[in-house]
């Protein structure tokens, strides 16, 4: 059975954060910040067949999340093949969630300094701003509530379930061979990384 895994770019998910920032005032609930990139990366694989962030995704109680932008904004490290020093070029950016209740910045992300657009492209921007744009008014919970909606979402009741790309990839209606040929580029992708890795 094909499983489908992108690499994980930390520097991208360090820039789309950053610009959903940005556009915020600069800082942000986490939530807000955690669907708004999870929708982001979903409409990148509608839109240009690729994510933005290419994270592994999970369905929590609060809805589908990126994993490895979550580790990040709880001041984490990735643990994840090929992914290293994501959270010190994360935390030179974007500050972390306070590991303590204190107040109302408990629940807040803030941009440190601009970290610029320079590995997204125009794509990925727009789709970003068309998120931000649709759901930045709204309150995260009941933006959390909308992404229940989605039929890759399964409740987890406390716990957490991986969600496969390629179910994702079928609720988007990519044919089979749109799914393999996503595939077989990612594969192509791997393999180059691999080579400039290990020259």
């Amino acid at each position: 059975m094909m499983t489908i895994q992108f690499q994980f770019d930390s520097i991208k998910a360090v820039e789309s954060a950053a610009l959903l920032l940005k556009l915020n005032g600069r800082s942000m609930n986490y939530m807000g910040l955690l669907k708004m990139l999870y929708i982001a990366d979903r409409k990148a694989l509608e839109k240009i067949n690729f994510p933005i962030i290419g994270d592994q995704y999970y369905s929590l109680d609060y809805g589908p999340i990126l994993s490895s932008v979550y580790d990040l904004i709880k001041g984490f490290d990735v643990k994840r093949e090929g992914v290293k020093g994501a959270s010190h070029i994360w935390q030179k950016y974007i500050s972390t969630r306070p590991k303590e209740y204190k107040n109302e910045n408990y629940y807040k992300v803030r941009l440190l300094k601009d970290p610029g657009v320079q590995e997204l492209c125009q794509d990925e921007e727009e789709i970003l701003e068309e998120v931000y744009s649709k759901f930045a008014g709204i309150d995260p919970f009941e933006v959390a509530k909308w992404t229940h909606e989605l039929p890759e979402w399964k409740n987890p009741f406390g716990s957490r379930i991986p969600i496969e790309v390629e179910n994702v990839l079928k609720y988007l209606k990519k044919t089979n061979e749109e799914i393999t040929q996503i595939s077989q580029e990612i594969d192509e992708e791997r393999y180059i990384r691999q080579i400039i890795n290990d020259n």
